[in-house]
């Protein structure tokens, strides 16, 4: 079964060029020591993705390059926060509703099933803010282009409502808001 993550970084985008105040991406260049760019997921108005593996772990990762300007950077340093901040009360409440015996599915709330983009890192890389997330698949975007845009099975769609519904409810519950949810903010997991 396929998982929705609600995201609100990649576009489906390839490019092979960068435009005025983005770091140019060379493929197998690699950024910070660590993250070695594999390919280019995407641009944005924010700036760009690339699919790098991580060199100390060996897995695969997104890194979200933000444009080297100002207000770019303050809002990324935004989202920096607030996934940290939803990442630790997700932990910190699974963690006490185990203790206290009051969860009856332990799945429900532990971290890792929480449909929202995790942020494993981030750094400042030549005046650019680089953020680290999980690797995941297409957008929802993409999979109704490969589907011809003649829709989705109703069980399908009733599975990505559900997880919508539970990644905006627990944003909804920490009091904030999902400002530009649409279908190239939806990634699915393998």
């Amino acid at each position: 079964t396929q998982q929705v993550t609600i995201v609100a970084i990649f576009f489906n985008l390839k490019i092979s060029l960068c435009t005025l105040f983005r770091y140019i991406i060379a493929i197998f260049n690699t950024h910070y020591y660590r993250y070695r760019v594999i390919d280019l997921l995407g641009q944005g108005s924010f700036g760009q993705a690339a699919k790098c593996l991580d060199e100390t772990t060996g897995e695969y990762v997104a890194v979200k390059i933000v444009k080297s300007l100002p207000a770019y950077h303050n809002q990324a340093l935004v989202e920096v926060k607030l996934l940290q901040m939803v990442s630790l009360i997700q932990f910190v409440l699974s963690e006490f509703l185990l203790i206290n015996n009051l969860l009856l599915d332990q799945s429900t709330l532990h971290p890792d099933t929480y449909p929202i983009v995790k942020l494993l890192d981030y750094f400042v890389f030549r005046n650019h803010l680089c953020l680290v997330f999980e690797l995941l698949s297409v957008s929802l975007y993409e999979l109704i282009r490969q589907n011809q845009y003649r829709g989705l099975s109703l069980k399908l769609i009733v599975l990505f409502l559900k997880q919508l519904l539970i990644s905006l409810d627990s944003l909804s519950q920490l009091r904030i808001m999902h400002c530009d949810l649409k279908p190239e903010n939806i990634l699915l997991e393998e």
